[in-house]
């Protein structure tokens, strides 16, 4: 961890939102790691030249969220939260198989936040919206209930948190206000007691989360 120096964090500020988006996604991971980090907002009218900036420094096809470190750029959400899962030496599997499921997860879970992404955003039709509201969101929420009944809880692999752990709370966050059925996700339920009773994460929770 000692390589960990001088991170900055960057992604959009949306609305004058704290939280949406992808960027909550590594932030909460490196909250309850306890890392030090800088989070740099960017609106969307700046994104475009700082993009171009970005490119012009032969960085290949920058997105939002990204990280430097001691300003060498590494991108991309899923691989940043596996990046410092690694880097950290927590946060993942402990062999190849909970490796191979916690990727599957994280792809889940990005896969649902496209489409969540989609009815917030306006890129796709107002059909789609019903849609999502009415079969999507709930397919997905059955599906992580029955995902973590599989293991005694309260996580992904059981006991120990991994890094999807945060990208499943955060897409709740984002999606419904981590509102739901509690009876008919109780698993679901338990997950996010967990989740906010995790020591730095509930200091982090009790803040604004500028």
């Amino acid at each position: 961890m000692t390589d960990l120096k001088n991170i900055k964090l960057h992604y959009f500020t949306i609305e004058n939102n704290n939280t949406i988006g992808r960027g909550e996604y590594v932030r909460l991971l490196l909250e309850d790691a306890g890392v030090e980090y800088e989070y740099v907002r960017h609106t969307f009218a700046e994104w475009k030249d700082h993009k171009q900036k970005l490119l012009d420094e032969k960085i290949r096809d920058p997105t939002l969220p990204y990280v430097t470190i001691d300003g060498k750029y590494y991108s991309k959400t899923a691989p940043l939260l596996r990046f410092f899962s690694n880097k950290l030496n927590k946060y993942e599997g402990s062999n190849a198989d909970e490796i191979q499921l916690l990727d599957a997860y994280a792809d889940m879970i990005m896969d649902w936040s496209t489409k969540w992404a989609g009815t917030v955003f306006g890129s796709f039709t107002e059909a789609f919206s019903k849609t999502y509201k009415e079969e999507i969101g709930p397919t997905y929420y059955k599906s992580f209930n029955d995902i973590l009944s599989d293991t005694k809880g309260p996580f992904l692999l059981g006991e120990t948190i991994t890094y999807p752990d945060f990208a499943l709370y955060h897409i709740m966050e984002d999606d419904s206000n981590v509102t739901f059925d509690a009876k008919a996700y109780p698993h679901l339920d338990a997950f996010v007691d967990a989740i906010r009773n995790r020591p730095n994460l509930k200091t982090f929770f009790a803040t604004d989360r500028a």
